[in-house]
């Protein structure tokens, strides 16, 4: 994070608020895990206004902003997530799956969506390079029966923390991201002829704090959606298969405290131009 000037130490700190507008950001979340394998600047975002946390205009100074509260929760398949909540600076969710057929190259992954807009429209606001803080506590095993002939019945995985950040792109109607990740590690089971082979990834991560190491700049009245999502890649080979337990004990979820980041508004209107929007908290440096 980058140097606050003085008076500005003191974060601002942004929840939920009434006036976000959920079937949009909906859209837009499914727009960004739909299309997020095509190359930058490809997917589609949803048009019209949208709206979430209470506006914070920055007039030419810096300030700390910490997102404290997701907006929302996802999770694919749908149907694993057992218990989640949203709360300040404790976002969490519980999980259980489980895949015993054939299949190459799938994934399962739950994931925290925070929301931010630059609420000018007449600056360019300057995101510094966001923090997110993540824990994963839980096991993931892969399962493979004995067989025959050796390695008839595989199963493996790999588990990877990621952190990112979509934005319009330059091209109409898209969206580009920044990622980063945080490899939690993998295992594979083979059945052999003399006895089952069962591996297991003892998931616990505590506290690691993920950074996109490059600045975002929003054009006025632009969006950032934050990303922190826990994957599995997986494939199964025979009489195999995974289980992802991120539910059966209290101690077990997957969370994620924040997303925080440094911000610098940048007067588009010259010398002594104010903003035109009133709503929120102005903080001058």
């Amino acid at each position: 994070m980058g140097n606050i000037p003085p008076g500005l130490s003191v974060p601002v700190r942004m929840a939920n608020s009434a006036s976000v507008d959920e079937g949009q950001l909906t859209a837009l979340i499914s727009a960004v895990r739909s299309q997020k394998s095509r190359v930058t600047g490809s997917s589609v975002a949803p048009s019209g206004p949208q709206t979430n946390h209470r506006s914070v205009v920055l007039d030419e100074g810096s300030a700390l902003v910490e997102l404290t509260e997701a907006n929302q929760v996802w999770t694919t398949p749908t149907d694993m997530l057992d218990s989640s909540k949203t709360d300040s600076l404790h976002n969490w969710a519980q999980f259980y799956f489980n895949e015993f057929n054939d299949v190459d190259n799938a994934s399962a992954s739950v994931a925290f969506y925070f929301y931010f807009k630059n609420p000018s429209p007449d600056y360019v606001t300057v995101l510094g390079p966001p923090v997110t803080s993540l824990t994963a506590s839980g096991i993931i095993s892969a399962e493979a029966n004995g067989a025959i002939t050796p390695d008839s019945n595989t199963a493996n995985f790999d588990a990877v923390a990621y952190f990112r950040v979509y934005t319009p792109a330059s091209a109409p109607s898209s969206i580009s991201y920044i990622e980063t990740d945080y490899a939690l590690g993998g295992n594979r089971a083979a059945g052999g002829e003399i006895s089952n082979d069962n591996k297991k990834l003892n998931c616990d991560v505590t506290g690691q704090s993920p950074s996109l190491l490059d600045n975002i700049e929003l054009a006025p009245d632009a969006y950032a959606l934050f990303e922190v999502m826990l994957q599995v890649t997986y494939s199964i080979d025979g009489d195999s298969g995974i289980i992802l337990d991120f539910a059966s004990s209290d101690d077990y979820e997957f969370s994620c405290t924040e997303v925080k980041f440094d911000t610098l508004t940048n007067n588009l209107g010259g010398a002594g131009a104010q903003p035109t929007s009133t709503k929120g908290t102005t903080i001058r440096g």
